[in-house]
């Protein structure tokens, strides 16, 4: 999206502003100092952070209400992905950061509904309730406000997409986007230590960085170096077994529901989701 003359974001993802009670306090000029620079004027200042969507409703409200206080004139768009495929990418990174690298999904699972005594209490499996989310923010800004786009049409229809998004922001949908790179990566497992990782930053924070003035150049490329090069991906695909897809599809779907009646969009996996309620396991090809 950044590739965009008119639009800029942080040369990371989850440059966290909203949601983080140290960096909102320190105030909107000082966050688009340390995450934008320099901006023009003619461009469109935009985070991309997954984090503007809790599950919790007490933490989604607090982040609306700063949004609201902060841009009342706002624009908002949410990327969308099947939200069992996204519980299995969650099982991935906690796996990777963990450094078990475990392949059991039902395993992890039945330890995280043990922890939080619940499965709507659990904050990987509620961050895929799309419908209660999102409602929160209409109702608070308006459905005009709140474009929806699901990661198939990035997949199967890029092009499209990206011209949606565009028109918009009010920016030129006649911009093209390079869709060959991908920024998630789906896996347990890294390239090289902590330990290798520690010796190749200090590397470049000696001989390379000096060098390099942009200071959101040095963010950028150390969040690609461990958030995308640093991850091997996966030979094989995440399992989640039959019965915990069902406690899931029983979850998801009345809230998919509620996205088709309050936000009047139909989540592409629903059917997907239904057919699957009476099949067996299967792998979920989670690219992130």
């Amino acid at each position: 999206m950044d590739s965009h003359p008119e639009i800029l974001t942080p040369s990371d993802k989850e440059r966290r502003f909203f949601e983080v009670d140290e960096h909102y306090q320190r105030g909107v000029d000082a966050y688009i100092d340390s995450a934008f620079g320099d901006p023009r004027a003619d461009q469109r200042l935009g985070i991309v952070s997954s984090q503007l969507m809790p599950p919790r409703v007490e933490s989604r409200l607090k982040v609306i209400d700063r949004i609201a206080e902060t841009c009342p004139e706002v624009k908002l768009v949410a990327l969308l992905r099947d939200p069992i495929d996204r519980a299995a990418s969650f099982f991935r990174f906690a796996e990777r950061r963990s450094g078990r690298g475990g392949t059991d999904f039902g395993a992890f699972f039945e330890r995280a509904l043990r922890k939080h005594g619940g499965l709507e209490s659990i904050p990987f499996v509620a961050a895929g309730c799309y419908g209660a989310i999102l409602e929160s923010y209409a109702a608070r800004f308006g459905r005009e406000r709140l474009l929806v786009l699901f990661t198939e049409e990035l997949e199967f229809r890029p092009e499209f997409l990206y011209s949606e998004l565009f028109e918009f922001l009010g920016v030129d949908p006649g911009h093209t986007v390079d869709g060959s790179m991908r920024l998630n990566v789906g896996g347990m497992h890294e390239r090289i230590s902590e330990a290798a990782m520690l010796e190749l930053r200090t590397e470049l924070q000696e001989r390379v960085w000096p060098h390099v003035g942009d200071r959101n150049v040095r963010i950028g490329f150390n969040w690609w170096l461990r958030q995308v090069w640093n991850i091997e991906p996966d030979a094989e695909p995440v399992t989640i077994p039959q019965a915990v897809r069902e406690q899931l599809a029983e979850l998801y779907l009345p809230d998919a529901e509620l996205l088709e009646q309050r936000l009047s969009v139909r989540a592409p996996w629903v059917k997907r989701i239904s057919e699957e309620r009476s099949g067996g396991s299967r792998p979920i090809a989670s690219p992130g």
